[in-house]
């Protein structure tokens, strides 16, 4: 990205997100637990909370967090400027002043818990949830994660993790923004180079079983595709929706899914390199990608 140009502007991203709601909470009737939102403006950004699922509670810690973030940013602006725009991603003050405005992000959304439980007249810690979040700048990308929800860059049709998912040793296990931890020594924030980044999906673990291998962690290449085709046009919000409700998700378990993107929007036809396929089968296979 030319230094010269103003992030959202000279080089401009699409943004969108899809949830679907599992069957197992459609037949205990409780909400979707997700939440998501990606937005292009100065520091275009992505992000992906999940609600503690042992918590009845848990969706309105989530969709509060979408809201305290944003506003968040939007204040932090002048320490975004010079973390993310001025400063290289290998400068350790660079990364040091993303670490400050994650600080204040994770201060503000035990707040929000914290304001919640006063609401509802029960414990903070029923608010608890997961983050994913990536803000872009003008040669330094912003990484916050917490917990199992996951963050995929695309550089030149390859898809990687940004971080990995903080999964423990039973199924379920991993950690939260929690009002119990205000240390936050379990957040991991980094600072990764915007070169060559033409897509970012942020996604739940309910997506994670057909997007990660279980083992090496490796990004599926059907990944690629999907953003490839968000780039182009040829999918929409309303399509990744449709493909989030396909019957294949409920093999395995059928846990909320979401997604949130930022692509760099693309001319149908131009070249995108494929991801190698790493010994991965294609997930989505070709006949859910196709599905109308």
């Amino acid at each position: 990205m030319s230094p010269d140009l103003t992030p959202g502007q000279g080089a401009e991203w699409g943004a969108g997100s899809a949830v679907a709601i599992g069957q197992r909470h459609v037949e205990q009737g409780r909400p979707c637990q997700d939440a998501v939102q990606a937005s292009v403006g100065l520091h275009p950004f992505v992000m992906v909370c999940d609600g503690r699922g042992s918590s009845a509670l848990g969706q309105h810690g989530s969709t509060a967090a979408t809201v305290a973030v944003e506003r968040v940013l939007w204040c932090a602006e002048p320490l975004l400027q010079r973390c993310l725009d001025h400063l290289g991603p290998e400068d350790p003050f660079a990364l040091a002043g993303w670490k400050d405005v994650s600080q204040l992000l994770l201060r503000s959304l035990v707040q929000a818990q914290e304001g919640l439980a006063r609401e509802h007249g029960v414990g903070a810690a029923e608010f608890e949830f997961t983050l994913s979040l990536a803000v872009v700048g003008r040669r330094g990308l912003g990484v916050l994660q917490i917990g199992d929800s996951c963050l995929v860059l695309n550089r030149d049709g390859q898809p990687t993790l940004a971080a990995s998912p903080q999964t423990g040793a039973f199924a379920g296990e991993t950690n939260f923004v929690s009002p119990t931890e205000t240390d936050f020594r379990r957040a991991e924030m980094q600072i990764l180079p915007v070169e060559r980044l033409t897509g970012i999906a942020g996604f739940s673990d309910g997506v994670s079983g057909k997007w990660l291998h279980h083992q090496t962690r490796e990004v599926a290449p059907g990944v690629n595709q999907i953003l490839d085709r968000l780039a182009t046009g040829a999918w929409d919000e309303n399509r990744l929706r449709e493909y989030l409700h396909q019957p294949f998700w409920r093999l395995g378990g059928d846990d909320d899914r979401s997604i949130a993107y930022l692509v760099r929007p693309r001319i149908p036809g131009t070249p995108v390199q494929d991801s190698p396929s790493a010994g991965l089968e294609p997930t989505p296979k070709k006949e859910e990608l196709d599905h109308v």
